[in-house]
């Protein structure tokens, strides 16, 4: 029985000093930059418009855990819709990223940007394009 359990201490010990990864939350990464441009405008009704590009850098572990993120974006303004529409989701290099939405909570639309079947590691930047109307009182 021992020798058991001197065994078990030294895998843990060699586990240790290799840095064997801890397997984390999901929510164990960093956004390092988050920019936005605002675009406030008016439509041919003369209704307020906001056009938003965001650019979301995040740092994730090198270790499989994450597909990608969330980003709940808001569906109303003081009580009315504000018609959101996502126009697009790329990476910094232009490229399409896949992505599915749903209703989240406090009147958000939550996109989830990321493929199932693929984790990410390091470095990412996501580019989110949108438009809302009504945005103004």
């Amino acid at each position: 029985m021992k020798r058991v359990g001197l065994w078990i201490v030294g895998v843990l010990m060699v586990s240790a000093a290799f840095g064997m990864p801890a397997h984390a939350s999901a929510n164990d990464f960093t956004i390092s930059k988050f920019d936005a441009d605002y675009y406030l405008g008016r439509d041919t009704a003369n209704r307020s418009t906001l056009r938003t590009v965001e650019q979301i850098t995040a740092e994730f572990p090198r270790f499989d855990q994450n597909h990608g993120i969330e980003r709940a974006l808001p569906t109303t303004y003081n009580g009315h819709p504000t018609h959101l529409h996502v126009e697009s989701v790329r990476g910094s290099d232009g490229q399409t990223l896949s992505y599915s939405t749903y209703d989240g909570t406090n009147d958000n639309l939550v996109l989830r940007i990321g493929d199932a079947d693929r984790y990410v590691h390091g470095t990412m930047t996501y580019v989110i394009t949108y438009t809302q109307h009504d945005v103004t009182d």
